[in-house]
Order: structure tokens, then C-alpha cells, then sequence
């Protein structure tokens, strides 16, 4: 009769485990979509200012400091995000150079 209860006892332990974990699971994701999310409209707000930058460009050079400007605020995001596993081995070969 005892080692019923202590076999019930552990199964429940067991899933209530498992439910708190899965909540954890799930509340980590919704952080990651929210970040990815985020990240997404930096993006968009980048690119549409890159956008404005190129259409009130009046010649070759105007057009090549949009991109400079795109490019080095592009850098900052990552760099400040961390960056991803590419980023993180791209800056390593080119400081390898």
C-alpha cells in the first residue's frame, strides 16, 4: 500500500513538473517571437530610411553614402544584439586578415 503512494506521488510530481516546464518552454518562446518581432521592425524602419536616402539622391556619390550609412547602422544593430553564429565568424576572418 505504501509504495502505491509513493509510485502516485512521484507520477504526479512528474507531470506537474512537466506542465511548469512546459509553461517555461512556452514563455521563452513568446520572449523569442517578441524579439524577433523587434529586431524585424528595426529592420523595416532601416530600410525604409535607406529607401528615402537613395530616392533623394542626387547623384552617384549621395547614393554611395546611403549605403555607407545603412551599412554601419546595420553593424551597430548587430553588434549590439550579438549578433548570429555568421556574423560571429565573418568579424573573426575579417580581423583575421
Amino acid at each position: 500500500m505504501h509504495l502505491k503512494k509513493v509510485l502516485f506521488a512521484s507520477c504526479l510530481m512528474s507531470a506537474l513538473a512537466f506542465s511548469v516546464a512546459a509553461k517555461e518552454e512556452k514563455m521563452t518562446f513568446d520572449q523569442k517571437k517578441e524579439k524577433a518581432m523587434s529586431r524585424l521592425d528595426k529592420h523595416i524602419k532601416m530600410l525604409s530610411e535607406l529607401k528615402s536616402c537613395i530616392q533623394g539622391a542626387k547623384d552617384k556619390s549621395a547614393m554611395k553614402a546611403c549605403r555607407k550609412s545603412h551599412k554601419s547602422q546595420m553593424k551597430e544593430m548587430r553588434k549590439s544584439s550579438g549578433g548570429g553564429k555568421r556574423h560571429r565568424q565573418r568579424n573573426k576572418q575579417e580581423s583575421d586578415e
